[in-house]
Protein backbone atom coordinates (compact mmCIF):
# COMPACT_ATOMS: atom_id res chain seq x y z
CA UNK A 1 0.00 0.00 0.00
CA UNK A 2 2.52 2.08 0.76
CA UNK A 3 4.55 2.00 -2.44
CA UNK A 4 1.06 2.82 -4.43
CA UNK A 5 0.89 5.88 -1.79
CA UNK A 6 4.33 7.21 -2.97
CA UNK A 7 3.62 6.39 -6.62
CA UNK A 8 0.94 8.66 -6.89
CA UNK A 9 2.39 11.46 -4.60
CA UNK A 10 5.37 11.25 -7.14
CA UNK A 11 2.89 11.47 -10.38
CA UNK A 12 1.37 14.27 -9.19
CA UNK A 13 4.97 16.39 -8.09
CA UNK A 14 6.70 17.91 -9.80
CA UNK A 15 10.61 18.44 -10.17
CA UNK A 16 11.74 20.74 -7.47
CA UNK A 17 13.69 23.60 -9.26
CA UNK A 18 16.06 26.66 -8.07
CA UNK A 19 15.53 30.04 -9.01
CA UNK A 20 18.64 29.61 -11.27
CA UNK A 21 16.80 27.20 -13.30
CA UNK A 22 13.65 29.84 -13.80
CA UNK A 23 16.14 32.82 -14.48
CA UNK A 24 17.67 30.75 -16.99
CA UNK A 25 14.63 29.93 -18.57
CA UNK A 26 13.07 33.44 -18.78
CA UNK A 27 16.58 35.30 -19.92
CA UNK A 28 16.36 32.77 -22.75
CA UNK A 29 13.07 33.89 -23.68
CA UNK A 30 13.65 37.51 -23.37
CA UNK A 31 16.58 36.69 -25.53
CA UNK A 32 13.96 37.38 -28.45
CA UNK A 33 14.21 41.20 -27.74
CA UNK A 34 17.50 43.28 -28.19
CA UNK A 35 18.91 44.73 -24.78
CA UNK A 36 15.78 42.84 -22.45
CA UNK A 37 17.89 41.46 -20.31
CA UNK A 38 19.36 45.42 -19.40
CA UNK A 39 15.93 46.51 -19.25
CA UNK A 40 15.02 43.77 -16.89
CA UNK A 41 14.97 43.06 -13.17
CA UNK A 42 15.07 39.60 -11.09
CA UNK A 43 14.63 39.81 -7.37
CA UNK A 44 14.29 36.69 -5.59
CA UNK A 45 12.30 36.52 -2.43
CA UNK A 46 11.31 33.95 0.03
CA UNK A 47 7.93 33.38 -2.00
CA UNK A 48 8.61 33.96 -5.56
CA UNK A 49 11.28 35.59 -8.56
CA UNK A 50 9.48 38.51 -8.99
CA UNK A 51 10.54 39.94 -12.16
CA UNK A 52 10.34 43.50 -13.42
CA UNK A 53 10.72 45.30 -16.94
CA UNK A 54 11.92 48.75 -17.83
CA UNK A 55 11.99 49.19 -13.73
CA UNK A 56 14.73 50.71 -12.79
CA UNK A 57 14.78 50.19 -9.28
CA UNK A 58 12.77 46.89 -9.82
CA UNK A 59 10.00 48.10 -7.49
CA UNK A 60 7.24 47.73 -10.46
CA UNK A 61 7.14 43.95 -10.80
CA UNK A 62 5.96 42.52 -14.22
CA UNK A 63 5.38 38.78 -13.41
CA UNK A 64 6.30 36.58 -10.57
CA UNK A 65 7.67 33.01 -11.00
CA UNK A 66 6.13 30.83 -7.71
CA UNK A 67 7.45 27.31 -6.95
CA UNK A 68 5.75 24.54 -5.88
CA UNK A 69 5.13 21.03 -5.22
CA UNK A 70 2.21 19.87 -7.56
CA UNK A 71 2.50 22.90 -10.07
CA UNK A 72 4.69 25.61 -10.10
CA UNK A 73 2.67 29.20 -11.52
CA UNK A 74 3.67 31.84 -13.72
CA UNK A 75 1.78 34.83 -11.72
CA UNK A 76 0.59 37.87 -13.63
CA UNK A 77 -0.80 41.30 -13.32
CA UNK A 78 -4.68 41.00 -13.45
CA UNK A 79 -5.11 43.84 -15.60
CA UNK A 80 -2.52 42.76 -18.31
CA UNK A 81 -5.71 40.41 -19.17
CA UNK A 82 -7.29 43.77 -20.84
CA UNK A 83 -4.07 44.99 -21.81
CA UNK A 84 -2.37 41.96 -23.79
CA UNK A 85 -3.49 40.52 -26.88
CA UNK A 86 -2.33 37.27 -26.18
CA UNK A 87 -4.32 36.80 -22.65
CA UNK A 88 -7.29 38.81 -24.02
CA UNK A 89 -9.11 35.57 -25.16
CA UNK A 90 -8.16 33.65 -22.41
CA UNK A 91 -9.63 36.22 -20.00
CA UNK A 92 -12.76 34.54 -19.04
CA UNK A 93 -11.03 31.51 -18.19
CA UNK A 94 -8.87 32.39 -15.78
CA UNK A 95 -9.79 33.07 -11.96
CA UNK A 96 -8.47 36.59 -10.29
CA UNK A 97 -6.19 35.39 -7.52
CA UNK A 98 -6.77 37.60 -3.83
CA UNK A 99 -3.67 39.47 -4.61
CA UNK A 100 -4.67 41.13 -7.39
CA UNK A 101 -2.56 38.53 -10.06
CA UNK A 102 -3.63 35.65 -12.19
CA UNK A 103 -1.76 32.22 -12.02
CA UNK A 104 -0.88 30.35 -14.90
CA UNK A 105 0.34 26.74 -14.01
CA UNK A 106 3.47 24.90 -15.30
CA UNK A 107 4.80 21.74 -14.73
CA UNK A 108 8.62 22.02 -15.61
CA UNK A 109 10.69 24.32 -17.62
CA UNK A 110 9.74 23.34 -21.10
CA UNK A 111 6.06 24.15 -20.22
CA UNK A 112 6.95 27.67 -18.99
CA UNK A 113 8.07 27.79 -22.74
CA UNK A 114 4.77 27.41 -23.50
CA UNK A 115 3.90 30.93 -22.27
CA UNK A 116 6.66 32.86 -24.37
CA UNK A 117 4.10 34.44 -26.19
CA UNK A 118 2.82 35.41 -23.06
CA UNK A 119 6.04 36.99 -21.69
CA UNK A 120 6.91 39.36 -24.47
CA UNK A 121 4.07 40.52 -24.99
CA UNK A 122 4.00 41.87 -21.37
CA UNK A 123 8.15 42.98 -22.11
CA UNK A 124 6.70 44.74 -25.27
CA UNK A 125 3.85 46.48 -23.11
CA UNK A 126 6.04 47.69 -20.27
CA UNK A 127 8.21 48.93 -23.17
CA UNK A 128 5.63 51.04 -24.91
CA UNK A 129 4.63 52.32 -21.71
CA UNK A 130 7.96 52.90 -20.23
CA UNK A 131 9.13 55.17 -23.11
CA UNK A 132 5.31 57.16 -23.37
CA UNK A 133 3.85 55.47 -26.95
CA UNK A 134 0.53 54.48 -25.66
CA UNK A 135 -2.38 56.44 -26.45
CA UNK A 136 -6.44 56.17 -26.41
CA UNK A 137 -7.16 56.23 -30.17
CA UNK A 138 -6.25 57.89 -33.11
CA UNK A 139 -7.88 59.63 -35.96
CA UNK A 140 -9.22 56.32 -37.60
CA UNK A 141 -11.58 56.09 -34.92
CA UNK A 142 -15.17 55.88 -36.49
CA UNK A 143 -13.44 54.03 -39.09
CA UNK A 144 -11.88 50.98 -36.51
CA UNK A 145 -15.82 51.20 -34.78
CA UNK A 146 -17.52 50.59 -38.02
CA UNK A 147 -15.05 47.57 -38.76
CA UNK A 148 -15.01 46.61 -35.03
CA UNK A 149 -11.29 46.20 -35.08
CA UNK A 150 -8.16 48.49 -35.41
CA UNK A 151 -7.62 49.46 -39.30
CA UNK A 152 -4.38 51.07 -39.11
CA UNK A 153 -2.03 49.76 -41.22
CA UNK A 154 1.22 50.31 -39.38
CA UNK A 155 1.13 47.13 -36.92
CA UNK A 156 3.69 49.00 -34.14
CA UNK A 157 1.82 51.62 -34.51
CA UNK A 158 -1.99 50.08 -33.75
CA UNK A 159 -0.57 48.42 -30.73
CA UNK A 160 0.10 51.47 -28.74
CA UNK A 161 -3.73 52.12 -29.22
CA UNK A 162 -5.28 50.99 -26.05
CA UNK A 163 -9.00 51.51 -27.73
CA UNK A 164 -8.06 48.40 -30.34
CA UNK A 165 -8.08 46.17 -27.15
CA UNK A 166 -11.39 47.55 -26.33
CA UNK A 167 -12.44 46.47 -30.16
CA UNK A 168 -11.11 42.97 -29.20
CA UNK A 169 -13.10 42.56 -26.60
CA UNK A 170 -16.33 43.86 -28.08
CA UNK A 171 -16.67 47.42 -26.51
CA UNK A 172 -17.44 49.73 -29.38
CA UNK A 173 -17.98 53.55 -28.14
CA UNK A 174 -18.38 55.01 -31.61
CA UNK A 175 -20.53 54.54 -35.14
CA UNK A 176 -22.53 52.17 -36.22
CA UNK A 177 -21.63 49.31 -34.26
CA UNK A 178 -21.65 51.60 -30.68
CA UNK A 179 -22.35 49.36 -27.54
CA UNK A 180 -22.15 51.70 -25.06
CA UNK A 181 -24.60 54.67 -24.20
Amino acid sequence: MGSQLDLFEYANSVRSLTYSEFRKCLEDILSHRPDSLSNTQFQENKRDLAVSFFSPNGSSRSLWIVPGTKKHKLEIKYSYYMLIDSLIEKRDSVKRLSNGRVALPFADLNELNTYTPIILDIYDYCEREAKGRLFDCCHRYLECSDAKECTHPDRDFSLCCSYRRMLKQGIIFYGKNRTID
